[in-house]
Parts: structure tokens; C-alpha cells; sequence
């Protein structure tokens, strides 16, 4: 399934409620680290069918996107049945693999524990 490209909270909000599991990845292109996720996230997006994956830019929509005041980028948000269940940001694309497997398998996340927490939420 191709990743969705949203660019509102009101889409961001009718994609989560409609799905069962969704993870929202807001990056901003140019940076290195963000363009790796960009292109795990496509990779997953192919793994993990029964998962939506949307794609935000930090530039174009302003980090409340997930709820919160503010984000570093790159910034992963995992939803289930409409609930954000956890977020994170991260330096590896290794730990975002983890968490989707985990999150997919409905593994405890915590086997997949991030790196470092946004503690935005």
C-alpha cells in the first residue's frame, strides 16, 4: 500500500479513525535523516499491508499534526483503533523497522524500546 501524503490535522484525523493501525511519520526533506525514514517507511508501507502509513512535511503542516506543541524531526507516531498508542524520534532507521514489527505483530513495544523519547506527550 502506497504511503498517503496528508497535509491537514482533518485528514490526519479521518485517516485515523478509519484504519485500525496507522503510523504518521512528519519529516522534513533535506535533512539526511529524515529522507532514510521517507524511504523505510516506503519499504514498510510494502511489508505491512494491513497498516496505513501517512507521511507528513514538518514544512508544509505544523507539528501539531500529532497533538503536540512541537516536534524534532524525524517524529513517528504509531495509532490503534484510532488511540496513539506511542511516539518517538530517533537516529536510526533500525529502531523504526523494530517498532513497526512489533507494532504490526502486536508485540509489546516496549521489546522494540526508541532510543530517545519526544516527551511530547
Amino acid at each position: 500500500m502506497p504511503v498517503l501524503a496528508i497535509n491537514s490535522k482533518h485528514e490526519q484525523n479521518l485517516v485515523i479513525a478509519s484504519n485500525k493501525k496507522v503510523v504518521v511519520a512528519i519529516t522534513s526533506p533535506g535533512l539526511a535523516q529524515c529522507n532514510d525514514v521517507g524511504k523505510t517507511i516506503e519499504k514498510l508501507s510494502e511489508m505491512y499491508q494491513d497498516i496505513v502509513f501517512v507521511s507528513a512535511d514538518y514544512g508544509e503542516f505544523a507539528p501539531r499534526v500529532g497533538g503536540a506543541a512541537n516536534c524534532m524531526v524525524p517524529w513517528v507516531i504509531m495509532y490503534k483503533e484510532g488511540n496513539m498508542i506511542d511516539e518517538w524520534n530517533f537516529p536510526k532507521e533500525t529502531t523504526l523497522a523494530d517498532k513497526i514489527e512489533a507494532f504490526a505483530t502486536d508485540q509489546s513495544l516496549a521489546s522494540a524500546e526508541p532510543l530517545q523519547k519526544t516527551g511530547s506527550g
